[in-house]
């Protein structure tokens, strides 16, 4: 008995220490992979020359012209009876006496924000001829007898004064010698890829090409999707989910856009004078889905005049004119004052201009705007204002609605917008490595984090230091390597213009298996709603692509062989990019889908989701409630409606 429980005991502690020996080297095997991955370079995939990013080299395809139309020119038949310059009110005396207009009476108030979805109006005071007024934003009534009869006519306007405050703030900044001292403009046109830039804006494109010898952004790709993935990403060089939470409507805790880490709050540091205007109040870039700004964000602030136009004022028989002027050159106008007042005072300027009156909702609209975009140009290079300028013409995608859009020369154009630099025509004499670095970069692989780190270089110049792979955004001043790829630019495979798709069956079962696993993730999303929107169901798959697991996707690991043996399983990964459609809201949609082979699961990220149809009214029963799920809700009294 003694022996039996002596060698019992012995087996226990050669198990014991059987086991310990395992778990030790276990734990050193795990210690050295992790070190080696912690400590070490990141090492460079393999094979890099046959992962460099292949930009296509798009051309207009006139196979698909007839998608495409010639829109009518936009007139805007009032005149304007006053004007505002240097702060005083000037009658237009040309029109009143070709009218014969007798016992004119003017009157103006002042036009004031309370916040990015509130304004409120001034009490209405004389405006005679030469009056002082030094209202910034302004609604004017006229009236005055003619031969007709009574006459009247009302507009609103804007002006830009020098402020006292951003001109005491120039009088505390010390100029560093490694500021380049230039103001920078960004001049943006929504939803225009570098193909139609060219087409439907040929004098705007041949007079930044030829005359202003911009540098145009050949391999500019987008990483997100719509208007805020462009912006914010450019203006704070991060990702919407790598700063604070400001979505409307979800959380009482939602901050405001305040908080962002915004690029003009550093040029404002530096004495300049700073502005931001966009002339669709109600798709704003940061009020559409998000909280907008508590306080107004830069010193000038085209919202506040544009939700008085939008909201008060506009006329459904000229719904793009203010006055005798399209809303468009509104804006280009309200941008050239603020370059001017604060030229004047000596103080550089920061200012963005995006438009979306013409292009966001039809593309054909966006060839209205050539000629005056043109003007504005040369009148600024004809007065010496881009001799002192960094000048940004740029679109923040291509066309994402439309029936264009749901071809597949549609689907890159949406991925590849116009950008073009233009700087001083003296930049490449003094910076003469920072400028062969961005004629370098006009073909490499181009985000807007790297616009980002561009505006950090005009604010304070850093290194002229070739940029590495390991970097997600890098300054067009620096080299951008020729090998970069997607992933180290911080762009998803769903967005990536340079991956090489193979066709996959629409009916192939792995592909609507797919289709199926995206639409569940829809409703997934819509359950939160779900008493408002009903659920969806696929329709069909219209068509999809397929990308297969690479060489450095079968071999993301390294250490010991049985190491690396185990860390291959969940690597394998297939992924289609799938169009389909769902019923009943007859959406149409454009979604990559990950296919873990091995495991035979599929995964679905929400921001490799592309709606490539309007929506119009669908989501009407949650717009105020659940924004972020516009995109994909259809209400169900729509479904009452349409039975």
């Amino acid at each position: 008995m003694m022996f039996a429980f002596t060698m019992k005991l012995f087996r226990r502690r050669r198990f014991l220490k059987y086991f310990f020996l395992c778990w030790i080297l276990f734990a050193f095997v795990y210690f050295v992979q992790r070190t080696d991955d912690a400590t070490a370079k990141p090492r460079p995939r393999k094979n890099r020359s046959n992962n460099v990013c292949h930009l296509p080299e798009l051309h207009f395809d006139k196979s698909l012209e007839h998608l495409f139309h010639h829109p009518d020119p936009l007139v805007c038949p009032e005149a304007e009876w006053l004007f505002f310059a240097d702060g005083k009110i000037a009658w237009n005396h040309d029109y009143l006496n070709s009218k014969k207009m007798r016992g004119v009476e003017c009157k103006v108030r002042e036009i004031r924000r309370v916040d990015d979805f509130k304004i409120e109006y001034g009490k209405w005071i004389p405006a005679g001829d030469g009056d002082v007024c030094r209202f910034e934003y302004m609604l004017s009534e006229c009236s005055a007898k003619n031969d007709d009869g009574r006459q009247s006519a009302r507009s609103i306007h804007a002006q830009v004064l020098a402020k006292r405050e951003v001109l005491e703030r120039k009088k505390h900044v010390v100029k560093e010698s490694a500021q380049m001292d230039l103001s920078v403009i960004l001049l943006g046109i929504d939803s225009v890829s570098s193909v139609q830039y060219k087409r439907l804006l040929p004098k705007t494109y041949d007079y930044i090409t030829n005359v202003l010898g911009g540098v145009q952004l050949t391999g500019y790709n987008v990483v997100g999707d719509g208007t805020p993935a462009c912006i914010t990403s450019m203006l704070t060089g991060k990702f919407e989910e790598e700063l604070p939470f400001v979505e409307r409507n979800l959380f009482k805790s939602a901050d405001y856009v305040n908080v962002y880490p915004m690029v003009w709050k550093d040029f404002a540091k530096i004495g300049y004078a700073t502005l931001f205007h966009e002339d669709r109040p109600d798709i704003g870039t940061y009020t559409y889905r998000l909280t907008g700004f508590k306080e107004q964000p830069t010193d000038h602030y085209g919202r506040t005049v544009q939700n008085a136009f939008h909201y008060d004022y506009r006329k459904k028989k000229t719904p793009y004119c203010i006055g005798s002027r399209p809303i468009t050159r509104f804006g280009l106008d309200h941008l050239a004052d603020f370059m001017a007042a604060y030229r004047s005072a000596n103080v550089r300027q920061f200012g963005i201009l995006h438009t979306s009156e013409l292009g966001h909702d039809d593309i054909n609209l966006v060839s209205l705007l050539d000629d005056d975009v043109v003007a504005f140009l040369s009148d600024h290079y004809e007065n010496g204002f881009l001799n002192e300028t960094v000048l940004f013409m740029y679109a923040d995608h291509g066309t994402r609605f439309s029936d264009f859009r749901q071809t597949h020369q549609g689907r890159l154009e949406e991925r590849m917008p116009y950008w073009s630099v233009v700087v001083p025509p003296w930049f490449a004499a003094r910076y003469p490595k920072q400028y062969e670095n961005l004629k370098t970069n006009a073909k490499r692989l181009v985000t807007p984090f790297d616009i980002h780190e561009t505006l950090l270089d005009l604010v304070k110049f850093r290194t002229v230091e070739k940029g590495s792979i390991n970097e997600r955004a890098i300054s067009l001043f620096r080299e951008i390597p020729r090998d970069r790829t997607c992933p180290d630019a911080g762009i998803s495979d769903h967005w990536c213009s340079c991956l090489d798709w193979s066709p996959a069956a629409a009916d192939d079962a792995v592909v609507v298996q797919a289709a199926r696993t995206a639409v569940a993730y829809l409703n997934g999303l819509l359950a939160v709603a779900k008493e408002y929107c009903v659920e969806l169901s696929l329709d069909h798959v219209r068509s999809a692509v397929r990308l297969q697991p690479s060489e450095d996707m079968m071999q993301t690991s390294h250490g010991f062989w049985f190491w690396k043996r185990a860390a291959l399983v969940p690597t394998v990964v297939s992924e289609y990019q799938i169009t389909f459609e769902t019923t009943p809201d007859h959406g149409a949609y454009e979604i990559t889908v990950a296919h873990y082979i091995m495991r035979n699961e599929f995964k679905v990220k929400e921001d490799s989701i592309s709606r490539i149809n309007m929506y119009g009214d669908n989501p009407a029963c949650i717009y105020d409630k659940y924004e972020m799920l516009r995109k994909y809700c259809f209400c169900r009294d729509k479904l009452k409606l349409n039975h």
